[in-house]
């Protein structure tokens, strides 16, 4: 079954609640499917996806189940999340660090070039006074 096939059925199954006059806090539990609703995380195959940091859950994976095995999988689903979420943490952590050396590096280059012109600087005019003496 695709997640379009599935979608449907769910909608299906939805508004036939609607018709039966099923309660409204039933109802609330089970909200209208939008396109958005449908978007899958992939950023367990490609953690570097753009924008991947701001996408979160879905309504869908924290509607309550009733069966014993649909709660380990989602705290399955939870852990990887949290797992995600540390990573990508751990990572700007990382980024961070090699962003401060980096700067530090550019500093210190600068400064290195900076040195030598000036003992440039000062070899020319060392050589520039001598050669009026030569004169």
């Amino acid at each position: 079954m695709t997640i379009d096939q599935a979608a449907q059925v769910y909608t299906s199954a939805r508004r036939a609640l609607e018709v039966l006059g099923a309660a409204p806090d039933v109802l609330s539990k089970f909200k209208i499917l939008k396109k958005a609703d449908l978007s899958a995380s992939t950023a367990i195959v490609d953690p570097n996806a753009h924008s991947e940091r701001n996408n979160g859950l879905s309504w869908i994976w924290h509607t309550q189940h009733d069966l014993r095995e649909d709660l380990v999988w989602l705290d399955e689903l939870y852990h990887v999340n949290w797992l995600r979420a540390k990573a990508r943490c751990d990572r700007w952590a990382e980024e961070l660090t090699l962003t401060r050396a980096e700067m530090q590096w550019t500093q210190l280059f600068h400064w290195h070039r900076r040195d030598l012109w000036l003992s440039h600087a000062a070899d020319a005019e060392a050589e520039h006074s001598n050669l009026q003496f030569y004169a």
